[in-house]
């Protein structure tokens, strides 16, 4: 990484909304989305057109209680959820800047990720919008899975393998933009060059997909 001399980090501290209030904010958001997707997206009717093929109605509705007894504790647990994600994304970020000696501040750099972070909660919005408007027109599992204005939406899923969809998935308008949100938050630094912080971005950007691809294939074995 560059640094460039005599650069001054944008200073947090200071700022109209600190970091805890807009964390505060997105977990409620957070909470409110899930709240009201529980409640009048997942129903079993939405579980019925997308499973009655491959289960029948007894197994179904035993999959969708399990489902709803913890909806609530899941909900629940949403702000420790995504304390650890904005963490965990910001020490991806921070990692590779010590070990070059450029020292931009946690606080910064989590409070970009949770900028950025609005991006993919718009497309989960939008997502469940879209569930919501085709669900009882059967609704087909496809559009279930994929992320709308996602390169997963321009191929038939059936043809393609579990693997090639999950990253697919993450290509997707919503995640450029959480990419470019974050691009913006290290330069405004003046203390990365805009190849470096785009090699960086990358790296992060491509371990998160990994990561998904790992949980998503090797937990449920694991479990």
């Amino acid at each position: 990484m560059i640094e460039q001399k005599g650069a001054s980090e944008i200073d947090v501290t200071n700022e109209l909304f600190p970091n805890w209030l807009i964390f505060l904010m997105l977990a409620t958001i957070h909470f409110l989305v899930s709240l009201l997707a529980n409640e009048y997206l997942f129903t079993r009717e939405l579980y019925y057109s997308l499973f009655s093929e491959q289960a029948d109605l007894i197994e179904i509705d035993e999959y969708v209680d399990l489902i709803k007894r913890f909806s609530f504790w899941s909900m629940i647990t949403i702000p420790m959820f995504l304390l650890l994600k904005y963490s965990f994304i910001t020490l991806l970020i921070q990692i590779p800047l010590l070990i070059k000696y450029t020292e931009i501040s946690f606080r910064y750099l989590f409070r970009w990720v949770m900028f950025a972070s609005v991006a993919l909660l718009v497309g989960q919005m939008i997502h469940f919008i879209t569930i919501y408007l085709y669900a009882d027109n059967n609704i087909s599992q496809k559009l279930f899975k994929l992320k709308p204005f996602s390169l997963g939406r321009l191929i038939n899923s059936i043809d393609y393998p579990a693997s090639t969809l999950i990253v697919l998935n993450q290509c997707s308008l919503f995640e450029f933009a959480w990419l470019l949100i974050l691009y913006i938050g290290l330069l405004k630094t003046g203390k990365i060059s805009k190849s470096d912080g785009g090699i960086l971005l990358l790296y992060v950007w491509v371990t998160l997909i990994f990561l998904s691809w790992f949980f998503y294939f090797f937990i449920p074995k694991i479990l």
